[in-house]
């Protein structure tokens, strides 16, 4: 292949993981006019005029999904910004914890008004908790209504909605966004039944809002929230693009499915009904590679009706693609009328697979798979590319901001045999996938770490290492091995396992002082030299007994040579 062409196509995949924007919506933000006047009319141009604009308003979505965080864009880092790093992981979708300590919010099950959970803020002695919802909901012009449901105990709480100037800067701070306008209102002290709450607020052009649900003192739980269009609060619904949530039969709704390609095993596709009324329309299913979601029709289902969680089975026979990262998307309309796109709410263009980095998906309403490609054990050698996927920096992203999937993709033509992941999740496998190839699987400190502090087979001055000549610290390391080997047979894109890389046989410290390496050692000298005065010959030394033989740093003596 051509070389130079080669090194001009991974010098283009450079990507600056960190580039995100910061705002501040803190009480001192600056609130004088942005110059940003595009960005503001484009957030106002996309901003939803009818339905609940909240995502995750009933607290029913996990935080994960489909082998994905689902965050959105840069949420993670505009959170950590707009809450000045207080802010804690959420306990499910599209919410932050702002407050510490996060303690003091949780899921609540047994107390909810609809659907199956609720959220509960009860702060300790002296603290309070804040929850508030991920950065920046576009909202259309006009009066807004937000309401919420919610029970109280000698709570001291309030409910805010914050309007600020999406995309407009402050000319004080280039990274705050420009403070509106901010509405308030106090929750009751004591509710014992459910009581919906109520405030307005009026958008100018380009707004976008954030919720906020701040306990001083008590307990309050909050269930059903809806920020809508208009002054009355209609009855609760989740976004429309939450109406139908997508799942794999017997796969985990949490994990990606990693199938092999040509395997033309029947599967089963479930298609919930997650609002609160019943879906009615014509239902259908597409599937296509990431970038072209709605290439092939799987199944076109006419005049579905289905109740508040009921679900529609779709046979699927995949057996045709090709290796490949794939989405599947659903499609509902009624009387000629779209409702629902789910390949809309895929957006490829979000890095994936890092700490901060979120999912392709917007809303459960389309769902991924990987088909890895059928190797050959004689086919596994060859020219592979550690480029790709490389844990710490890597020419297409990083372990912290996370790696496009375009860019895996430009490596297909390559034909390259495999690539390495050195920090391997779900969304690494969707993205070799994505580039047609399996990878090799490279960890650290899986296998030869993991002692109970103070065990008596844990290396001294290496904490939770595993001394391997300890007969009992050897069977912990065959059974983080024996875990190894069934997690990564379950994934037909992982071809190889590496369990450590670059460190001095095995630890850091480079040895082990314990009294069990002493007698490994101690045997080893004895089948090398034979004779103990043959070693002392060899050796300069005076040993009177094997005994005395022992490690430079042994079990007794724990100095390293270099410190003498």
């Amino acid at each position: 292949m051509n070389r130079n062409r080669k090194m001009a196509w991974l010098g283009l995949m450079m990507v600056a993981a960190g580039a995100c924007c910061f705002a501040d919506l803190s009480p001192t933000a600056a609130e004088t006019p942005g110059s940003n006047a595009s960005a503001a009319k484009a957030a106002a141009e996309h901003a939803p005029a009818t339905g609940n604009l909240l995502r995750n308003a009933g607290f029913e979505l996990e935080s994960v999904f489909n082998g994905s965080p689902m965050r959105q864009g840069t949420e993670f880092m505009r959170a950590v910004a707009l809450f000045q790093k207080r802010c804690l992981p959420p306990p499910c979708e599209g919410w932050w914890i702002e407050e510490n300590p996060g303690d003091g919010v949780s899921l609540e099950s047994k107390e909810v008004h609809s659907g199956s959970r609720a959220i509960r803020l009860e702060p300790p002695e002296g603290k309070r908790v804040s929850l508030v919802s991920a950065p920046e909901v576009p909202v259309p012009v006009g009066p807004l209504a937000l309401s919420a449901w919610v029970r109280t105990t000698g709570a001291q709480a309030l409910l805010e909605l914050q309007l600020v100037a999406a995309g407009a800067r402050s000319n004080q701070d280039p990274h705050a966004l420009r403070l509106l306008s901010r509405r308030q209102l106090a929750l009751p002290e004591n509710a014992a039944q459910w009581r919906r709450v109520t405030l307005i607020a009026d958008a100018p052009v380009g707004a976008a809002a954030v919720v906020r649900l701040v306990v001083k003192r008590g307990r309050v739980v909050a269930d059903d929230l809806q920020l809508e269009a208009g002054r009355d609060p209609t009855p609760f619904g989740v976004r429309p693009e939450e109406r139908i949530r997508l799942a794999f039969e017997g796969t985990p709704e949490s994990q990606l499915p990693c199938w092999m390609a040509e395997n033309d095993t029947p599967r089963k596709l479930l298609a919930r009904n997650d609002s609160e009324t019943a879906i009615e329309g014509d239902l259908e299913i597409w599937v296509g590679p990431w970038s072209q979601p709605k290439s092939q029709k799987l199944a076109a289902l006419k005049n579905v009706s289905l109740k508040a969680g009921d679900a529609a089975t779709i046979p699927l026979r995949l057996g045709q693609l090709k290796p490949d990262a794939y989405v599947v998307a659903a499609v509902l309309a009624r009387d000629g009328k779209l409702l629902l796109d789910g390949s809309q709410v895929v957006d490829p263009s979000i890095l994936i697979g890092g700490s901060v980095s979120g999912s392709i998906l917007k809303s459960r309403a389309a769902i991924r798979f990987a088909l890895g490609p059928m190797v050959q054990p004689a086919r596994i050698f060859g020219v592979g590319i550690g480029t790709l996927g490389s844990g710490w920096q890597g020419l297409t992203g990083s372990w912290f901001g996370g790696w496009p999937l375009a860019q895996f993709a430009a490596a297909r033509p390559e034909s390259f045999v495999c690539g390495r992941g050195c920090c391997p999740n779900d969304d690494m496998s969707y993205l070799f996938a994505a580039a047609g190839v399996p990878f090799h699987h490279m960890e650290s400190q899986r296998l030869e770490y993991g002692a109970p502090a103070g065990a008596p087979f844990e290396v001294p001055g290496e904490k939770g290492g595993i001394d391997l000549w300890n007969p009992h610290g050897m069977a912990l390391v065959k059974a983080n091995a024996a875990e190894v080997g069934k997690a990564n047979a379950q994934n037909p894109l992982v071809v190889s396992y590496q369990m450590d890389n670059e460190h001095r046989c095995p630890f850091s410290c480079g040895l082990c002082p314990t009294a069990a390496a002493d007698a490994s050692f101690r045997q080893w000298c004895r089948r090398q030299h034979g004779e103990l005065a043959t070693l002392n010959r060899r050796w300069g030394t005076t040993y009177k007994s094997w005994d005395e033989v022992e490690q430079p740093a042994s079990a007794r003596n724990r100095s390293y040579p270099a410190e003498k």
